[in-house]
């Protein structure tokens, strides 16, 4: 359950030129020439239109929000942890940023069947995760209401060893960066590298 006000935390990305932020920068470089990406849980979807790929959120909210900021995406109500909304071998690059830490084991496990259906035999799977024991995440953390390690919508709290693995029993991992996702002070916190990301395809 979402605590009231979940949302507001992602307001300064709407107004923020997201070139900026290096995490969602190199996603958009690893998705070139991928004709049709889908960003699982898209919330708000400024990172839906950036990268030009087709939201689906579970959350009516944030695809009411995600539409109005957004009308030229496409954005679907749906759950992904039951089904994916797209036909076999059909889409070319998913992107999970910072998603599956939000879905418990048995959805999880639906989720990969689900992407392993769906992705084409050359498609991309690209994960993100908050390193929560990075200094940075954890300062922000004990000051921030619901950030990063204290987000009251994580289901599971792994260690960055534990996400690699996770990924590793559906995929073969072919990339990972240490990045920085944070939207304010870039000039900064560019330098603060608290996420990793990474890029995945069929064994």
């Amino acid at each position: 359950m979402k605590p009231k006000g979940y949302y507001s935390r992602y307001n300064h990305f709407l107004n923020l030129d997201l070139r900026n932020v290096e995490s969602f920068q190199t996603i958009k470089n690893w998705l070139r020439r991928k004709k049709k990406p889908v960003d699982i849980g898209c919330g708000l979807g400024h990172l839906t239109s950036f990268w030009g790929a087709v939201g689906i959120d579970n959350d009516p909210q944030a695809i009411k929000i995600a539409k109005k900021h957004f009308p030229k995406s496409k954005f679907i109500l749906g759950d992904v942890t039951k089904k994916l909304p797209f036909k076999n071998n059909s889409i070319d690059a998913l992107i999970c940023y910072n998603i599956l830490e939000h879905l418990p084991d048995k959805g999880r496990k639906k989720f990969f069947k689900e992407a392993k259906r769906v992705l084409k035999k050359d498609g991309i799977f690209i994960a993100g995760y908050i390193d929560e024991d990075y200094w940075f995440n954890r300062l922000l953390g004990s000051l921030i209401p619901n950030y990063g390690i204290k987000d009251p919508t994580h289901v599971v709290s792994w260690k960055v060893q534990d996400f690699r693995k996770e990924i590793s029993k559906y995929f073969k991992i072919i990339k990972e960066k240490r990045t920085s996702p944070y939207g304010k002070l870039t000039f900064i916190t560019y330098y603060l590298k608290g996420e990793v990301i990474i890029l995945a395809k069929f064994f």
